[in-house]
């Protein structure tokens, strides 16, 4: 039995008796593990009973594309694109995610399906003027997390399809690379270009299109992902054995390039058209150069670091890049909209308390159980206010895991807290 399982009995209890259908699956199936089939069974229908579900399935296109775009407009020229979040291709993707819904689901695999398929992609991103040129210059920006193709092959691994095929595995390869690369560095500016004489609004430094570094989005790609920790020899199977559309050759074709900001053929990988580039050392194994680098992060960031991606000619605000210090989780204080998620993936990555916000986040975690089991957390400062995970209605790149789907049901609020802290000390002894 896992110590965490042990040493908690109080917030098992308290998740058992007042969580909603989506906890106690992921309680019961991830760190209890005595979930039966049958039991399980009865609580995803308990899950696709759940009203953001229901909303979801509303979205699902013939194509088994969900919704309009992937982190896009809302409304465009006065016309509502999305009539709830989960019109997004990127929340629906989380929703299901966090839900757990099975990767084998005709929602979930559809959705893949769709997402591996060019021309679907294509006729998807073109329901309005900007998502044209978006789509046709999808992977610039692919090194540092910055584009479309980003989000595509993130959004795919979250949903349990992210070491099934040759190009996604690629990427878990570049997003190493540019946790390999900040860990070399002794500052951001060490790793940026300034225009002094700029004229722009706001002259940050910046990176190149071309250039590695990681963000919030290759963070998730390697959290989700397994193939990056054992090297490529285990990396891609040849579909999911079930006869889905989803295995390579089967539906799913690798994206052909043309040398314009398009995929590279298949044979060459994404890693065909990059040149020797920054990796764990001799002897070092990817994990431990991953705990390296998010500790170097810390040693070297500052917190008041601002930088800018050039893509195509256009100074863009990087997704979350990693430029500043990873605060470690405190009871008093809600440091960003995406606090606890970004310590989650840290710790799924395997780390452990190699890392040090892990290690330190471990103490207060276990320090802020201590008592009845309950995580509570302080909401008064106004920072604290404004960023309050309260305020979560649909998932978003924005903001933080919501489990419980009525936070008007008593408790519901405190099980979302507790089993976050529940399951993050699993993950860092795991």
């Amino acid at each position: 039995m896992n110590n965490i399982v042990s040493a908690h009995t109080k917030s098992i209890d308290f998740l058992l008796e007042n969580a909603g259908p989506v906890i106690r699956y992921r309680l019961r199936r991830d760190i209890l593990q005595d979930l039966t089939p049958g039991e399980g069974e009865s609580l995803l229908e308990q899950i696709y009973r759940l009203h953001p579900f229901v909303l979801l399935q509303s979205y699902v296109k013939p194509d088994g594309y969900i919704g309009s775009g992937m982190h896009s407009w809302d409304n465009w020229r006065g016309q509502v694109l999305h009539e709830t979040p989960l019109q997004d291709g990127e929340s629906a993707a989380r929703l299901l995610s966090y839900y757990c819904i099975p990767k084998r689901h005709p929602v979930v695999a559809g959705f893949v399906a769709a997402m591996r398929d060019e021309e679907i992609l294509r006729k998807e991103f073109s329901y309005i003027p900007p998502e044209i040129p978006r789509f046709e210059k999808r992977f610039v920006g692919l090194n540092n997390g910055n584009c479309l193709q980003a989000l595509l092959y993130t959004m795919q691994a979250m949903l349990g399809y992210g070491d099934d095929f040759e190009d996604l595995v690629d990427f878990q390869q570049i997003c190493l690379k540019g946790f390999a690369r900040v860990a070399q560095a002794r500052s951001l500016e060490e790793l940026t270009k300034y225009d002094a004489g700029a004229k722009r609004k706001y002259n940050y430094p910046y990176i190149e299109a071309e250039d590695y570094f990681p963000d919030a989005y290759t963070l998730a790609m390697l959290a989700y992902t397994k193939s990056w920790r054992g090297g490529r020899e285990e990396a891609v199977t040849q579909g999911d054995g079930t006869g889905s559309a989803l295995g390579k050759g089967k539906g799913a074709p690798a994206m052909q390039g043309d040398g314009t900001g398009s995929a590279p053929g298949k044979g060459k990988g994404v890693l065909a058209m990059q040149g020797e580039e920054p990796g764990p050392a001799p002897g070092e194994t990817p994990v431990s150069m991953m705990a390296r680098a998010l500790n170097h992060i810390n040693a070297v960031m500052r917190p008041d670091n601002e930088m800018h991606v050039r893509i195509c000619g256009k100074y863009v605000a990087p997704c979350f890049a990693m430029i500043r210090p990873i605060r470690a989780f405190r009871s008093d204080l809600i440091d960003t909209v995406t606090y606890r998620r970004v310590l989650s993936e840290i710790a799924m990555l395997g780390v452990g308390q190699q890392a040090d916000v892990i290690r330190e986040s471990v103490a207060n975690v276990e320090e802020a159980l201590d008592g009845d089991g309950v995580l509570r957390m302080d909401f008064s400062a106004p920072h604290n206010k404004r960023y309050s995970p309260r305020r979560i209605e649909y998932p978003s790149p924005y903001g933080d895991v919501r489990l419980e789907a009525d936070y008007g049901q008593k408790n519901a609020f405190l099980c979302d807290l507790t089993f976050w802290a529940l399951e993050f000390l699993w993950l860092a002894e795991t």
